[in-house]
């Protein structure tokens, strides 16, 4: 058999920077220049070197960026659930208070809290 009739590899075109030359290459052998950025020359004997970001470095960095996406979203759900337990540890002091009759106000004690609220805060139900 010949060898030209026998090879079977995909062949995949490029084009030299310096010359503008279309040359190709077998697929795996180009994989592997883009990736170990090794040099190589083209028909007309200009050398070349694919410096650009592989595609498993490009799938790292974005790895590494959606991994701190994550993390600072983390920090973010962990600050409001923070918030929310503190929210409600002052509500529940301020609802204790109003239930011992402590105006929340003028923060004394009146045992008609209410007649008090009407009397003395009469827009402090609107406010809140």
């Amino acid at each position: 058999m010949n060898a030209l009739t026998d090879f079977t590899s995909t062949l995949k075109i490029t084009t030299c920077a310096t010359c503008g030359m279309r040359f190709a290459m077998p697929s795996s052998y180009l994989e592997k220049l883009q990736d170990t950025h090794e040099s190589f020359f083209c028909p007309a004997g200009h050398s070349l070197v694919f410096n650009g970001e592989t595609k498993e470095s490009k799938l790292r960095r974005q790895l590494a960026s959606e991994q701190e996406v994550s993390k600072r979203n983390q920090q973010r759900a962990e600050q409001v659930a923070r918030q929310l337990s503190a929210a409600r540890g002052l509500h529940t002091r301020f609802r204790n208070r109003i239930k011992n009759g402590v105006c929340p106000c003028c923060r004394r004690s009146f045992a008609n809290l209410c007649k008090h609220m009407k009397h003395q805060h009469p827009g402090y139900g609107d406010k809140v």
